[in-house]
């Protein structure tokens, strides 16, 4: 086996997996065409290197909560852009079944997919997509969802559709980047009453029962009347007609996010001869619009280091608007992508926004425009967050924090300085006190930053020094955070010294171990003197566990000494 390839589909795998995580909390952490472009790349490799065992080309979603089984696996479904897209969609069908059948196209609502299901014609429990194989029980929050019926005339039946949130209800909201963001949040808070002042409606779209009817419609108007929301959809008889429609839509005048238009065969027993591959459905595809973009140029790129010495390079644009959005910076997700697409200081480029929301570069125009005021900076490095340079073709040697020489790790850089390069410290502390970690108030980044530069906090560990220094009315560390804040940080401490072992495992930040993970091994171990005595085995064998995993996991037991005096400092409820 090609083992450079093999090392390559690692790195993308780990990213395709973080941005999953990411996305199944309505937070999209870069474009759909760049996430495309990962599993494409994925796909590649697998036919070079052979398929890969929990490859996620074989997954659908992430879920990270208490799970239930979907009944009905729940696929996705597979997707391109622009009508060019539609013309490949027929070709696969007509060369499955010869001929051109008709077909329905919906709007592709941009929500959180559901599937309801009902037993003895009365609701039985609502659930998200999650992975495919289980979901995320939302029944009680379903009650404040508009569009769900309570009753069926139908027994045992599963209804899939999207649940969502109009323009005209996110702009209601507070603290959400989009409609779909928004739905995410809200359909995930425990407190009902929360749920109840937001407008979540669900569309129905399908069920997985297609025997007791002949056409894709005659489940649509079975569905509306049976009390089911659905969206407008139109008939095509052939290939011509479905790209007419795609083209006529025009989403600005929908009252609801949509990123597309979905086709379906409107004849469901062609529907069941065509059947799924692995992730979604044959005779059903997803044709998304083009982004949004405009056209603008780099001012600057600046090299953000990660907790683990990543670093990600960022570029500064010269800020323009689309669709109503200010943007200023756009990621470039990695260094890979930054040698290759030569970007530099001056480029022209043409950004795009990924469902209205994420900035991304579509395409460089051209190269180095003369008259921009280029930032200078290679001088002085020494504990700067970025790198400056007039031409970023030449790639960063050394950290724009510590100055250690960056090594290649697969399509990145990083700075194996550790606990060594303040940034990283600074990103680890506040990783452990942060809210689905620690969870302790009043330890922002410019405090943590403070504790730090006077060496009251170097490691996670001191944080608990807070409480003998607030004790003793140590006058640094009131200076330092102010009287109140000293004295709410201890209490918040206290506080949250009784920690859940996922939340504590969590809390460590070890690399490739995120929260989902971290409850993966709290339900196996159950102490954190097991999880200490289980990695130091020289076989783990956890379901759910790779070996990169629990490599990684070994390794930060036997290097990170300061967890002990951390778990001395809690108490495992």
């Amino acid at each position: 086996m090609n083992k450079e390839l093999l090392n390559e589909w690692k790195q993308i795998a780990k990213q395709i997996n973080k941005y999953d995580k990411k996305y199944a909390h309505g937070i999209p952490l870069i474009s759909d065409i760049s996430y495309d472009a990962l599993k494409q790349r994925l796909e590649d490799i697998e036919n070079i290197i052979g398929k890969q065992k929990n490859s996620p080309l074989n997954k659908i979603g992430e879920v990270e909560e208490e799970t239930v089984p979907h009944e009905n696996q729940m696929l996705s479904l597979d997707h391109g852009y622009e009508s060019e897209s539609i013309s490949k969609f027929y070709k696969k069908i007509h060369n499955a079944i010869k001929s051109e059948p008709e077909m329905v196209l919906e709007h592709k609502i941009d929500g959180i997919a559901v599937s309801i299901r009902y037993k003895n014609n009365k609701l039985n429990y609502v659930l998200t997509r999650g992975d495919g194989f289980e979901g995320i029980d939302i029944t009680k929050q379903s009650e404040y969802i508009s569009g769900i019926p309570k009753t069926l005339s139908l027994d045992n039946f599963e209804v899939r559709g999207e649940v969502f949130m109009t323009f005209k209800d996110f702009e209601k909201t507070n603290g959400f980047k989009s409609p779909r963001n928004a739905t995410a949040g809200i359909i995930r808070n425990k407190e009902m009453s929360f749920i109840a002042s937001h407008n979540l409606q669900f569309i129905a779209h399908s069920f997985t029962n297609f025997s007791k009817f002949n056409k894709y419609i005659d489940m649509i108007h079975f569905l509306r009347n049976e009390g089911f929301k659905t969206s407008d959809y139109f008939i095509s008889q052939d290939e011509n007609k479905s790209i007419q429609i795609f083209k006529s839509i025009n989403r600005d005048e929908i009252s609801y996010p949509i990123d597309g238009m979905v086709l379906k065969i409107n004849d469901l027993k062609i529907c069941e001869e065509l059947g799924n591959h692995r992730t979604a459905p044959r005779y059903a595809f997803a044709v998304k619009f083009a982004p949004k973009s405009s056209s603008t140029f780099i001012e600057n790129i600046d090299m953000q280091i990660g907790k683990f010495g990543t670093i990600t390079p960022v570029a500064e644009v010269k800020p323009i608007e689309i669709d109503g959005v200010e943007i200023k910076k756009v990621s470039i997700h990695n260094m890979l992508e930054l040698k290759n697409k030569n970007y530099n200081i001056g480029d022209e480029i043409i950004l795009a926004r990924a469902g209205d929301v994420i900035p991304y570069i579509l395409e460089k125009v051209s190269h180095k425009m003369e008259g921009i005021n280029h930032k200078e900076g290679k001088e002085d490095k020494k504990n700067k967050d970025t790198i400056n340079s007039d031409n970023i073709s030449n790639l960063p040697e050394y950290c724009p924090c510590c100055e250690t020489k960056l090594i290649w790790d697969s399509v990145t850089m990083k700075c194996t300085n550790g606990w060594k390069c303040k940034k990283q410290s600074l990103l680890r502390i506040e990783h452990f006190v942060s809210r689905k970690a620690m969870n302790i108030s009043g330890l922002g980044s410019k405090n943590i930053e403070k504790l730090f530069e006077h060496q009251i906090i170097q490691k996670p560990n001191d944080i608990f020094k807070i409480i003998d220094l607030v004790l003793n009315n140590d006058g640094m560390i009131k200076k330092l955070l102010g009287t109140k804040v000293a004295t709410n940080t201890y209490e918040s401490i206290k506080a949250n010294q009784n920690i859940a072992l996922n939340k504590f495992i969590y809390a460590l930040c070890i690399p490739n171990v995120g929260y989902g993970t971290a409850k993966t091994i709290a339900d196996h171990c159950k102490t954190f003197d097991e999880f200490i005595k289980t990695f130091s085995d020289k076989e783990v064998e956890i379901k759910g566990l790779g070996p990169v995993i629990i490599e990684s996991i070994k390794s930060f037991i036997t290097e990170e000494m300061w967890i002990f005096d951390a778990y001395q400092n809690i108490q495992i409820n």
